[in-house]
């Protein structure tokens, strides 16, 4: 039970019962029996105990652990290694060096741990096993035990029933080694002719699916032959081979050859270095010679010979035939599958190297994606396209694939474009720019009605000037400020109603501009009054041969500035010949440059 860091007294306005009053006295007697049971394991000296250090969060009771001096915290343990190709030298990783498990848990990263010795403790969460005796750690999943022992050994305790004895070793798994001996292939994969004598040993059409010897320039071999080598054994097509090379170290390996020539002479060493007749190395095993009866086959040998070894048994005199041995030591968890022996790729975008950029499938690698050869098309139509990678899998979503004009006023410009549907999409950079147009309608903003009313006929709304009497309408038009077109001029624009037959009468139309205040505080201007209007001409007459016609008017232009408010007055005289109603429908601002 963990140590109580606070004592929660009894705070004003609590119930007086006994699961209030009791609580602090529990917990000082937890802390007691806490403080009981260390002094206990303390004066039998049966367990050796690191109290209140720091744990990674989620560590459960019964985990192992080791120090990580980068967090600077306990975290689970993980039986590996590392090999280092260039010497061979092999060495378990930190993580593998278990310094004891977790016997109490006070918070999710704070433990006590016990370091070494006898205790109670529930492995339940770190084991599904419940036999008693040895537990080791596991090569699969941190922080775990396991009964069987893995290729990198480390036991951790010793369980009965619901005690163990913890007592952390790593064991000398590098003097645990698997003896390998292979016969290897006595024949080129390819075609071969006996040369003359004194001349040198040539393979032709070789073939990497047959077992024996390539000219080390074969492709197979990706260019990983050391310089000088004439041939190199075909790894590939002996499988078993394949499998448990290299040898760890390389210079465990141990190659002899048996000519076949002499009866009295048996197996001899082969020299192996750079100054021998085979170089053996992470990629392969290599012959340096192509001198004549200097190869790693029969001197006579033909591509028709055949490889069978006889059947026949006690005949005299005794057959000889050529043959080649390779022995090599392997540590023992190297040929199981917490080592990766080698890597290739199944895919050709998919690009396996060595470290030192040389292509390889052993050793120190690095892979490479080669996207070149995914595309196969460059110009692919659609608007949905890869963008992002979430949880593994790629997210995709739309995007403008294009854009066109669809005013003539707009232009554009790109160094990719392309027609769709008769219309040229631009993409990629564009450049955009707007023309201007020539006119620019602007609302009317406001009204005053003087002797007009506003009418409606048949759901139709408008201003209605009545006959026989004076009567005029006041609007405001606003120039934009911000008005881009240079010289602007203004005309008006009226839809006139006539409510009877006959010929329209003349309207009157005058404005006046209000101009902008441009220096703001600093320089008041004069308000325009009525000595200001002036007469905007317009020709209003029209006929109409039958009631409820309408016809449009359009003003003269006249000057405007940028920011100015233009008032006008449409007026009819109470002496014009029509008899009916004059209606405007609408009235508008046409801006021109």
């Amino acid at each position: 039970m963990p140590f109580n860091t606070k004592i929660n007294l009894i705070a004003n306005g609590e119930p007086v019962n006994a699961s209030v009053t009791n609580r602090a006295i529990e917990q000082l007697n937890q802390n007691v029996n806490y403080l009981l049971s260390l002094l206990d394991q303390a004066s039998i000296g049966s367990a050796i105990f690191a109290t209140r250090v720091s744990v990674a969060p989620g560590i459960p009771v019964g985990s192992p652990v080791y120090y990580n001096a980068t967090t600077s915290r306990f975290e689970k343990a993980l039986a590996s290694a590392t090999i280092e190709e260039a010497d061979g030298f092999v060495a378990v990783n930190d993580a593998s060096q278990v310094v004891g498990i977790v016997h109490v848990k006070h918070s999710d990263t704070l433990a006590d741990l016990l370091l070494s010795g006898w205790a109670e403790v529930d492995l339940s969460e770190v084991t599904d096993e419940t036999a008693n005796g040895p537990y080791y750690l596991s090569a699969q999943t941190a922080g775990t035990l396991l009964q069987q022992r893995p290729p990198v050994s480390v036991h951790v305790l010793m369980r009965a029933g619901s005690f163990v004895y913890v007592n952390p070793q790593v064991a000398d798994f590098i003097d645990r080694h698997v003896h390998y001996k292979f016969d290897l292939t006595c024949a080129p994969a390819g075609d071969h002719t006996a040369p003359a004598v004194d001349e040198r040993h040539v393979i032709t059409n070789a073939d990497a699916e047959l077992p024996g010897w390539l000219p080390a320039d074969h492709a197979s071999f990706a260019g990983l032959a050391p310089e000088g080598a004439s041939f190199g054994y075909n790894l590939a097509a002996d499988e078993a081979l394949a499998d448990a090379w290299p040898p760890l170290p390389l210079e465990s390996a141990y190659l002899e050859w048996s000519k076949g020539t002499n009866k009295d002479v048996g197996f001899t060493g082969v020299p192996v270095g750079e100054q021998g007749l085979v170089i053996m190395d992470r990629n392969g095993i290599w012959w340096m010679s192509d001198c004549y009866d200097d190869v790693p086959w029969p001197t006579d040998y033909e591509s028709s010979d055949s490889l069978s070894v006889s059947e026949s048994i006690n005949e005299c005199p005794r057959e000889l035939q050529m043959a080649i041995r390779l022995y090599f030591n392997r540590v023992s968890f190297a040929t199981e599958q917490s080592v990766v022996s080698s890597l290739r790729s199944l895919d050709s975008r998919l690009i396996v190297r060595c470290a030192d950029s040389e292509a390889g499938s052993r050793g120190d690698l690095v892979v490479d994606l080669d996207l070149d050869q995914a595309i196969v098309s460059q110009n692919a139509a659609g608007h949905q396209v890869l963008k992002n990678m979430t949880d593994g899998a790629f997210t995709r979503g739309p995007m403008v694939e294009g854009i066109y004009p669809v005013s003539d006023n707009v232009i554009m410009a790109s160094a990719n474009t392309q027609v769709v549907n008769d219309i040229v999409v631009y993409q990629g950079l564009v450049g955009v720019s707007v023309l201007p147009r020539d006119t620019r309608i602007l609302d009317v903003a406001e009204v005053r009605l003087d002797g007009v009313g506003q009418e409606f006929y048949q759901d139709i709304m408008y201003l209605g000037f009545p006959a026989e009497q004076e009567n005029s309408y006041r609007g405001r038009i606003d120039i934009p400020a911000d008005l881009a077109v240079e010289s602007p001029l203004l005309q008006l624009r009226f839809r006139i109603l006539g409510r009877a037959v006959g010929n329209l009468p003349t309207l009157t139309l005058t404005g006046r501009r209000v101009a902008r205040p441009e220096s703001g505080l600093d320089t008041p201007l004069d308000l325009p009054l009525s000595g200001d209007e002036f007469s905007i001409a317009i020709a209003t007459e029209a006929i109409l041969a039958s009631a409820n016609q309408y016809v449009e008017a359009l003003s003269e232009t006249f000057t405007v500035v940028a920011g100015d408010q233009v008032f006008f007055t449409l007026t009819r005289a109470d002496d014009d010949a029509y008899t009916g109603e004059v209606g405007i429908l609408h009235h508008e601002g046409v801006l021109s440059s």
